[in-house]
């Protein structure tokens, strides 16, 4: 972080030992373990920093925003937050010892989503360590954030058989169907007329997941990697060749997202979109439609035979640390009209149960007095009943009315998931502290051996020495 001249400043970096490298990035995924290290610059005048710490924090939201279609509702889930103090001021140190100060995180073996961001459909995953530095009124007197590319383990598998498809212009044979980012993604055609012009298109759809039941918002499709348009044709003095194959290919992005359909905000998919069709004529003013044909496709982080843990799961069968999803004020009000529906129907209900019930009485006693003109006893029995029929429990509809808009605890709902375990900073010991120090006063003594006897003889070149 830059500062101003005679201010204290933070800045963060990642050590490179950690992780995977893909295109100068490093990468890490469930179980990892990365180490950094904070570069804090506190001048000597500055004596009121109190407290260094580091935050390892993850999120994914999506905003609200309106489309021509439909209006897409606001969505806030914070993963995990954990914090590490790595310095704070006591009465020997009134700042911090040294410029440096390292730290470790381990990531659980938790299926995270991966850190991504969708213009279009304004979401954002992102994990990110920030540093800050305090003074003794906590207030931040320095900061600095640096983020973490996080992808989740997706493994991958080879096909035994290629994968052929029949359109009406074209054979297609498609050799596998995972992929990893980096690499290319090579089809077989085999043409069923003289000429044509076919092109290839990665393509990934992105599909919200609370917007999954309406049809007014088709999952948002981007294409990523376009070929260019080639003209396949066949020499016309060369004999017919049904079976002859020409390859297309495109290269897969590093920066690709997995094939991730386990998010509680959105899903990630993958496809490859083949046009096939005839070329334009060089005066024609009517351009023929191509043939689409869409290809399925993986895109994983694992090579084919990696197997995932069997001890492995993903986040969303646990529940958030800090709460389950909720959106913006509008979804809050909308959950709270909900929940408001079924007490207005269970005090409806009881109402009718107790008119119901005061008829009966009413009922019961005039046939009673009808029967027994002289029997006071009897009458007015059946008249403190049936007054006490008509009137409605206070204790009874106040415990009912409780319990209907309460909401349960987390202990005690029935199937409540676990607590999804949050990532941990593992402790630091500095190679130079763990290592002994050795000092001349310390090391063993040590004496050269005499030289050899010097040899007596007389050696001359091309001969043995003379005795």
């Amino acid at each position: 972080m830059k500062s101003k001249k005679g201010l204290s400043s933070l800045a963060i970096e990642l050590c490179p030992e950690f992780g995977q490298s893909r295109d100068g990035d490093l990468v890490f995924g469930p179980g990892s373990v990365f180490q950094g290290i904070v570069h804090a610059h506190v001048p000597e005048k500055e004596a009121s920093v109190h407290r260094l710490c580091v935050i390892f924090s993850a999120s994914e939201s999506v905003q609200l925003h309106s489309t021509l279609e439909s209006v897409i509702r606001g969505r806030q889930h914070q993963l995990f937050g954990t914090q590490h103090v790595l310095w704070e001021t006591t009465e020997e140190e009134k700042r911090p010892p040294r410029a440096q100060f390292r730290f470790t995180v381990q990531l659980p073996l938790i299926q995270l989503p991966p850190s991504m961001s969708h213009r279009s459909l304004r979401y954002a995953c992102r994990y990110g360590v920030v540093a800050m530095l305090y003074d003794a009124s906590k207030r931040v007197v320095a900061s600095a954030q640096v983020p973490v590319h996080y992808r989740p383990w997706v493994v991958t598998r080879a096909l035994k058989v290629p994968m052929h498809r029949h359109g009406r212009y074209a054979l297609v044979r498609q050799p596998t169907t995972d992929y990893l980012p980096g690499d290319k993604v090579t089809l077989l055609l085999s043409p069923l007329l003289p000429k044509l012009q076919v092109s290839l298109e990665l393509v990934q759809i992105v599909t919200l997941v609370c917007q999954m039941q309406d049809e007014r918002v088709p999952p948002a499709e981007t294409v990523l990697v376009r070929s260019v348009p080639r003209v396949l044709q066949q020499e016309s003095h060369a004999p017919q060749q049904p079976h002859a194959s020409h390859p297309i290919a495109i290269d897969i992005p590093w920066q690709l997202a997995p094939t991730y359909t386990h998010g509680r905000l959105i899903h990630i998919h993958y496809e490859l979109v083949l046009k096939v069709g005839h070329p334009a004529a060089k005066w024609s003013v009517r351009t023929p439609q191509p043939e689409v044909i869409r290809l399925p496709m993986v895109l994983g982080t694992l090579g084919a035979g990696i197997s995932l843990p069997d001890d492995i799961a993903h986040y969303s069968a646990f529940s958030g640390v800090f709460g389950d999803t909720l959106g913006t004020q509008l979804d809050r009000l909308e959950q709270r009209r909900l929940s408001s529906v079924p007490t207005m129907a269970a005090t409806a209900a009881a109402a009718a149960s107790n008119a119901a019930a005061a008829a009966a009485a009413r009922a019961g006693g005039g046939q009673q007095a009808n029967a027994e003109p002289n029997g006071a006893t009897s009458s007015s029995t059946s008249s403190t009943s049936s007054t006490s029929a008509s009137l409605p429990p206070r204790r009874s509809s106040t415990s009912s009315h409780s319990s209907a808009t309460r909401r349960p605890s987390a202990a005690e709902t029935p199937n409540n998931p676990r607590v999804m375990p949050v990532p941990k900073f593992l402790k630091t010991v500095e190679y130079e502290n763990a290592l002994p120090l050795y000092t001349p006063s310390t090391l063993p003594g040590y004496t050269l051996p005499p030289p050899p006897p010097a040899f007596a003889g007389s050696i001359h070149h091309n001969c043995i020495p003379t005795m």
